[in-house]
């Protein structure tokens, strides 16, 4: 019988029970492709990790993402996660203030930054892959209706509903504040056919306000594909910084890049905070990077024959 431990983690949040959970399987070698799937749709989280070695020269490892339904090429709190945990079980030399690795995604290699002033991970820090913007909305009404919204609730013109992708394509729908956003009540069907028009599976909303004096925006992830509400969600967190920023809706100071703090999952109680920075400027979009923090909840094992 073979044995496979897994270490649970709540992700972009400081305290228990926030943020987004994970599952990491940090000694995932042997493990089928439909092993894996299994697993995932067993635990049943937003994802699953698996972490195996990398033929890429450049790579200290390869981490395969799978939500319970399928494998996903890159995912904002699984890549943070899995590397907060291999940091604390030691898999990497830190070396303060920060250390650098590399990991293979389904995107292809890409830099993680683990955060490490005392010598201990406090945050760790993804690259995504460089922003594409994508198909954008042709029917605010019917977009709002899919939400649940109506369509005042959008920005519209101001602000047009786009796809954008630093990795996973996704809708981005800037609306008008944090009421609109509290009364999301999507209609599945609707909102799958728009998305699959669109070549896209999901949907991003987000606001210019935020709950907490030191955030700038917030997020809520809906799809009608995969039928749950995601907490906080790093891919989308990154594409919409670059949304943003390149259409001039945020900016920094002169050449420093553009840096906040983003966030997510108060309406499902379980808040939690994603760090967020772009270099580039309005037209022009570099550097996507999004970071957060963790918590170790705990771990179990799996045996299959």
């Amino acid at each position: 019988m073979r044995q496979y431990t897994y270490h649970w983690l709540d992700v972009f949040t400081s305290e228990p029970f926030g943020g987004n959970p994970l599952a990491v399987f940090p000694e995932a070698e042997g493990l089928s492709d439909v092993e894996m799937q299994n697993i995932a749709r067993e635990l049943n989280l937003s994802e699953t990790t698996f972490v195996l070695a990398s033929r890429q020269p450049l790579a200290q490892c390869r981490v395969r993402i799978f939500t319970s339904i399928n494998e996903l090429p890159l995912a904002g709190h699984p890549v943070v996660g899995t590397h907060y945990l291999l940091a604390h079980l030691n898999r990497y030399s830190l070396q303060p203030p920060v250390t650098r690795i590399h990991h293979e995604l389904g995107v292809g290699v890409l830099p993680v930054d683990l955060i490490c002033p005392h010598g201990r991970v406090e945050q760790v820090r993804m690259t995504q892959a460089s922003p594409q913007f994508l198909a954008r909305a042709t029917d605010l009404g019917e977009l709002a209706a899919a939400l649940g919204l109506s369509s005042g609730d959008l920005l519209g013109d101001e602000a047009w509903p786009q796809v954008v992708s630093t990795g996973v394509p996704q809708l981005m729908v800037p609306v008008r504040d944090l009421e609109a956003l509290r009364k999301i009540a999507p209609n599945l069907p609707a909102l799958r056919s728009l998305c699959d028009a669109l070549k896209t599976e999901m949907a991003y909303v987000f606001a210019l306000e935020s709950f907490g004096p030191a955030s700038r925006t917030h997020g809520r992830f809906v799809s009608g594909h995969y039928h749950f509400e995601d907490p906080v969600t790093g891919s989308a967190s990154g594409a919409m910084g670059a949304y943003l920023v390149y259409y001039g809706l945020m900016s920094g100071n002169g050449e420093a890049p553009v840096e906040w703090i983003h966030e997510q999952g108060h309406f499902m109680q379980r808040p939690g905070r994603v760090y967020i920075t772009i270099h580039g400027e309005e037209g022009h979009v570099e550097t996507v990077q999004v970071a957060g923090d963790a918590v170790i909840m705990g771990k179990g094992e799996i045996f299959l024959d």
